[in-house]
């Protein structure tokens, strides 16, 4: 049995974790940015759904809806006209007046009733999920398994449970030549033996140890 312990910064403070606790805490990290990205597209597909709800009604008085604009003062007086006569939002009677004549007259009802089912679609969709606490989990499963599909490659350790191997505390020290220094007072250093070299005439050398005292 092992256990791995890591070092993470869980809500801005430096804190060490378990396995475990590090799966844990990163599930639920997922699970808060998948809440976000959905309400955060939940609310621009009702937006969205709202314009193509006037849309909808515009088509549906499309000859009233262009002489009410073309007998319009200005841009303000259509727009209150529009909200007055045909029961549109603001929102709606903008979205209708920054589209040109033309483009009102063609309006295709079939494919503003397409993209309107399918947003309607996605936010009972949204709605569902961000009620689920299950369903955030399938999504964030899903999310996982596409990671793996895309980068995710064969493994290239092997883990052997069965060889019997033993190990020694000399086996984990590093095998190269040192220097023993030992003074008469009883300091004992070790030092690699590359930090010395040859002195070179003239030279001072490198001084590996310190002395204390005429040690």
């Amino acid at each position: 049995t092992f256990s791995v312990i890591m070092l993470a910064l869980v809500d801005g403070e430096p804190r060490t974790l378990n396995l475990k606790r590090s799966l844990q805490i990163w599930i639920e990290h997922r699970r808060e940015v998948i809440t976000r990205r959905s309400l955060y597209e939940l609310a621009h597909a009702r937006a969205r759904a709202h314009i193509l709800e006037g849309y909808l009604k515009a088509l549906g008085n499309l000859d009233a809806i262009i002489a009410t604009i073309r007998a319009a003062q200005d841009t303000e007086d259509a727009r209150g006209q529009l909200i007055a006569r045909f029961e549109l939002s603001e929102a709606q009677a903008q979205a209708i007046l920054d589209l040109q004549l033309r483009r009102i007259a063609s309006l295709e009802r079939q494919k503003i009733n397409e993209e309107y089912d399918t947003i309607v679609a996605r936010i009972a969709y949204l709605v569902d999920l961000l009620e689920s606490a299950p369903k955030i989990l399938d999504v964030i499963k899903r999310d996982l398994n596409e990671l793996t599909d895309k980068y995710g490659d064969e493994r290239r350790t092997t883990i052997d449970y069965h060889s019997g191997i033993s190990f020694q505390e000399s086996d984990f020290v590093r095998d190269e030549e040192v220097l023993i220094s030992l003074t008469q007072r009883g300091y004992i250093k070790r030092s690699p033996a590359a930090l010395y070299h040859s002195q070179i005439r003239g030279g001072k050398g490198v001084m590996g140890m310190t002395t204390r005292e005429e040690d």
